[in-house]
């Protein structure tokens, strides 16, 4: 079994020449600030007090630029809030798992629903009252009795 590496050991070439996988930015810091919090134990304190000093700073260089952006800011923040809970009630998910589930599920109802478009629209009608469903008001007509007035009697 001849072997190629130059160091005369039996190791497989893969082996022998795999290197490390190189270390992403986040990694290197994470490692960065886990040996620190080690070395020092005040290094969050420090560094927290390090990144206030470094607001206070430029608060005082600026003010009025920091105060505008600090308003922009929530503000979008409120605006996105806003649009979050407009979205969220948005209506329920349809009970079908597929949207041809629901195609033959109407056709059905379909089938069996009178032929007259006024007994069709009645019928549908009074399905919608009777689970709570709202219709748009043209399609919702009040049954009307075809009996004379009192004035006409």
């Amino acid at each position: 079994m001849a072997d190629n590496n130059s160091s005369g050991s039996m190791v497989p070439e893969e082996v022998a020449t795999s290197k490390k996988k190189a270390m992403t930015s986040a990694e290197r810091v994470r490692k960065y600030r886990e040996k620190q919090k080690l070395i020092n134990p005040n290094y969050s304190a420090q560094e927290s007090a390090r990144i206030e000093q470094i607001r206070k700073n430029r608060l005082l260089k600026n003010p009025e630029a920091e105060r505008r952006k600090s308003r922009e800011t929530s503000a979008k923040y409120r605006a996105k809030k806003r649009r979050a809970e407009t979205f969220s009630t948005s209506p329920a998910r349809s009970g079908f798992k597929s949207p041809q589930g629901l195609g033959r599920a109407v056709k059905r109802l379909q089938d069996v629903l009178p032929r007259s478009p006024n007994k069709r629209a009645q019928t549908i009608t009074g399905l919608a009252k009777r689970h709570g469903i709202q219709l748009e008001s043209k399609m919702s007509k009040e049954l009307t009795k075809r009996s004379l007035t009192d004035e006409t009697i």
